[in-house]
């Protein structure tokens, strides 16, 4: 990688913590960040429903450990992220009313 090649990705990847900082996810562990990156991803409509092994193939998952992912998705949970399917068996997710929406910001 050249010079330039690494200074864009650092400008990048400085916008990237800004914009996390901007939408209160900087408390969040990088593997529950990538987790809701991954499901975001995955789940453009709000009301599209993701398997656990879905959401744990994404590229952004597929190295995480099961046993990490699965505390990963507990806590997204636990935190409002994500939600249990009702209608659905176990391991069925959906996003809830509290995703962050950066586009739909007041300012």
């Amino acid at each position: 990688m050249d010079q330039s090649s690494l200074n864009v990705l650092s400008r990048m990847r400085q916008l990237l913590a800004s914009l996390e900082r901007d939408l209160g996810l900087v408390s969040l562990p990088k593997v529950e960040l990538d987790l809701l990156y991954a499901i975001d991803l995955l789940a453009e409509n709000p009301d599209e429903i993701l398997t656990s092994a879905e959401i744990h193939n994404h590229p952004l998952m597929r190295d995480v450990p099961t046993a990490t992912f699965n505390r990963a998705l507990k806590s997204l949970m636990k935190k409002g992220f994500i939600q249990l399917n009702p209608d659905s068996r176990a391991k069925h997710y959906r996003k809830t009313e509290h995703w962050p929406r950066l586009l739909q910001r007041d300012d």
